[in-house]
């Protein structure tokens, strides 16, 4: 059983950067179990290639050379992370006050 590379990176890129594991791409290219092998032996090619990045246990697709490995726009979560950061007092909440915390007793088993 042949694996179709272009079959194979055309599920990485559906993934939208998030990345499959094995089984995963098992599952979105109909592959049963006796055609594992065949697909771990095209994910290794590609990997030989540069083509996929493995992360551990998912498989990616590699950034491409023309392509910067962070975008300049992204989400909010992605921007505010390139926003300064707040100042020191912002960032903490305040201590709690030792008259308002109220002190736990003791279980009547122990008394």
């Amino acid at each position: 059983m042949n694996i179709d590379r272009e079959d194979l990176l055309s599920a990485l890129q559906k993934a939208r950067g998030k990345g499959l594991s094995l089984k995963q791409l098992a599952g979105q290219l109909h592959v049963g179990q006796a055609g594992r092998n065949p697909l771990r032996r095209a994910v290794s090619e590609l990997l030989r290639e540069g083509r996929v990045r493995f992360d551990g246990r998912i498989y990616r697709l590699a950034p491409r050379a023309e392509e910067p490995a962070t975008p300049a726009t992204g989400g909010a979560r992605q921007r505010a992370a390139l926003a300064d950061p707040p100042p020191p007092a912002e960032r903490h909440k305040e201590p709690r006050q030792a008259a308002n915390a109220q002190h736990r007793r003791a279980p009547a088993v122990l008394l």
